[in-house]
């Protein structure tokens, strides 16, 4: 479901998720994300330094529940920290339908 990964040197936080992205794994996936979000900051770390990437490079669905998962993350790095790499067509579609495509740095 995710796999995540610190690279403390870059200060970048890769979330690798697989499968189907549905509610039924929402709180899951932002529980995992705001602590290991949280450890990486209280770590003496600048708090606008860190990025990170969702890779969805595995996913073939995402529900309007894992929308409101990167809306949340993008809010907490902010513009130009947050992207989403290895996204498939029709799942960029569905990011560009919610209007979310420009701002989130998707490709």
């Amino acid at each position: 479901m995710i796999n995540i990964s610190y690279n403390a040197k870059d200060q970048i936080m890769s979330c690798v998720f697989t499968g189907h992205l549905g509610a039924d794994h929402s709180a899951e996936i932002i529980d995992a994300i705001n602590i290991k979000t949280k450890e990486v900051k209280n770590a003496d770390n600048p708090p606008d330094a860190l990025k990170i990437i969702f890779d969805l490079g595995k996913v073939e669905f995402i529900a309007s529940s894992f929308i409101r998962i990167c809306i949340s993350t993008f809010k907490d790095v902010g513009k130009g920290n947050f992207s989403i790499i290895n996204t498939k067509p029709i799942i960029k579609k569905t990011f560009a339908i919610a209007g979310l495509s420009d701002d989130m740095n998707i490709k």
